[in-house]
């Protein structure tokens, strides 16, 4: 089962529930995947950068593969560290996300990569590093959002994060406030306009302002993702070798999760405030609040950098 979500210019979208993918405005490359022959069987992770770059991870009948243009130099060699040698992630578990001035973050299950990230984020993710490059127990990424205007959600496999939402999007600066822990919580924002974003409950739950031509296809996602979580795995699309949800990210929620529960002795994961957190409506109150940042709540297994 996988799961994704990403915003990108001028409303462009796409959304994979676990039955559906959705979609309107994307580039035409990234379009050409789901009319081609033999037909892609799952989309892993998709980001739809401001600037017209993009990055998709997807399944077809040859394997696990990537497309992708006018990536930030960093990340395309974090992927390609050299060139006709092919991608050097690991595909099915990659989870990325593309921001405004070229800055982005990736990680797979066996490292991660980011560059020109807003200084507040930036000095977060250096400070939840150990002396080697390793992520501290609990500080790796589970779920990372790039906004317009600096703002950005860094969620850490702990259960804690650092965020500014710049005034954006109250209702979701205070939900991140006020939960004791984001377990199985995952955030996506445009890159491109203020106040759009998706949150996804492990739960079950999901919460959004979205716009305005992506609204009923929003609200399937939402229903099929709420229904998937009491399914049958025989009744979902059959691609036994996804365990993620998209982390930008609803990517990797599956992994991160399975990862969580080893690490912390723990059976499943729930969605918490997923049954009471409601969607809204992008307000434009301006909000005095600054980045904050929670110690997590339990330890994980840390993420290595490469």
């Amino acid at each position: 089962m996988s799961a994704c979500a990403a915003f990108g210019p001028n409303d462009c979208y796409f959304l994979n529930s676990p039955t559906k993918w959705s979609m309107a405005g994307l580039p035409p490359s990234v379009g050409a995947l789901f009319t081609k022959q033999p037909k892609i069987k799952e989309v892993y992770d998709m980001a739809l950068g401001p600037d017209g770059s993009y990055l998709v991870a997807y399944l077809d009948h040859t394997g696990s593969r990537i497309l992708r243009s006018d990536l930030p130099a960093g990340l395309e060699t974090w992927l390609v560290p050299a060139a006709g040698k092919g991608v050097a992630r690991d595909i099915a578990s990659l989870s990325f996300i593309l921001g405004p001035s070229k800055s982005y973050f990736a990680f797979d299950k066996n490292g991660s990569a980011w560059g020109n990230l807003p200084p507040a984020l930036h000095a977060a993710v250096e400070a939840a590093r150990d002396k080697k490059g390793h992520f501290k127990p609990g500080q790796g990424p589970q779920s990372v959002a790039l906004g317009p205007d600096g703002s950005y959600i860094y969620i850490n496999t702990g259960g804690g994060g650092v965020w500014n939402l710049k005034g954006q999007n109250d209702v979701l600066d205070q939900f991140l406030r006020d939960s004791k822990s984001l377990h199985g919580v995952f955030n996506i924002l445009s890159p491109c306009r203020p106040g759009i974003y998706m949150t996804v409950f492990l739960g079950g739950g999901c919460a959004g302002s979205v716009p305005t031509g992506c609204s009923d296809n929003y609200n399937q996602f939402a229903a099929d993702w709420k229904q998937s979580r009491t399914r049958r795995p025989s009744a979902q699309r059959n691609i036994s070798s996804s365990v993620s949800i998209g982390r930008s990210l609803l990517k990797g929620l599956g992994l991160v999760n399975n990862l969580l529960n080893a690490a912390n002795g723990n059976n499943g994961g729930g969605g918490g405030g997923g049954q009471t957190f409601v969607p809204n409506s992008y307000t434009g109150r301006n909000s005095t609040d600054t980045s904050n940042f929670w110690s997590p709540i339990q330890s994980a297994a840390s993420d290595p950098v490469q």
